[in-house]
């Protein structure tokens, strides 16, 4: 399992650019930066490739770099501004399908190892969901409540005890978000890992000693809300 990981920034400033296009061009995988100018992408394929980077208003980059199995390749960008003179400007904005961004929810999806929700699945359980957590109700493993504070209890059992699962947010760690947090209608798909030999390498947030179980969410934008 191969991982790439970096972050595109300003030459000029060196901030970083949020929602430049990340593009593998020989593996035709792609993703968009965060807020942070970061960009996650995962189960690729092991060999060289081109790593090509688009913002409107900066100058396109394509750098060769070489993807190692089993390995996590870091790589950063920084792009430069440019200036158009034209008399019309014409900009047609193409959104990577939700196909693309979950390549890897498919991947695992097929080595069998935790709970998904597809799209199709969760279009389905939307029309019950009155929180997002509802959408949960039903899968094995998985004890949804509701709590005194008003966001929905989600908890999976460990051992003798009961622990609330880590949400991760389109790639990204959110320890301080409730799946409540989000509506059902933003909610693409998602992945649930009962406990820590399920989780993926990936989603194991380092920071986090409480991980005990993980819920990955996808939402239909991309971004992190």
């Amino acid at each position: 399992m191969a991982i790439l990981q970096g972050q595109v920034v300003s030459a000029m400033t060196g901030g970083p650019l949020h929602n430049a296009q990340v593009s593998l061009l020989h593996a035709g995988l792609g993703t968009y930066t965060d807020s942070t100018g970061h960009f996650v992408l995962n189960d690729l394929p092991a060999g060289p490739d081109t790593l090509h980077v688009r913002l409107i208003g900066f100058a396109d980059q394509s750098v060769p770099i070489t993807i190692q199995g089993n390995h996590i390749t870091t790589a950063t960008l920084m792009l430069s501004q440019t200036v158009l003179q034209m008399a019309d400007i014409h900009v047609q904005v193409r959104q990577l399908a939700p196909v693309d961004r979950l390549a890897g929810f498919e991947n695992r999806m097929r080595s069998r190892q935790g709970v998904f929700l597809t799209p199709e699945e969760v279009d389905k359980k939307r029309e019950y969901a009155n929180k997002s957590a509802d959408l949960l109700r039903g899968l094995p493993g998985i004890s949804v409540g509701e709590s005194t504070v008003g966001h929905t209890s989600i908890r999976v059992p460990r051992g003798q005890r009961w622990c609330t699962p880590f949400i991760w947010l389109n790639n990204q760690p959110m320890p301080n978000l409730h799946i409540d947090d989000l509506s059902p209608e933003a909610i693409l798909a998602m992945e649930i890992y009962r406990s820590g030999s399920e989780t993926p390498p990936q989603f194991v947030y380092r920071g986090f000693s409480g991980q005990c179980a993980t819920i990955v969410v996808w939402t239909r934008d991309g971004r992190q809300h």
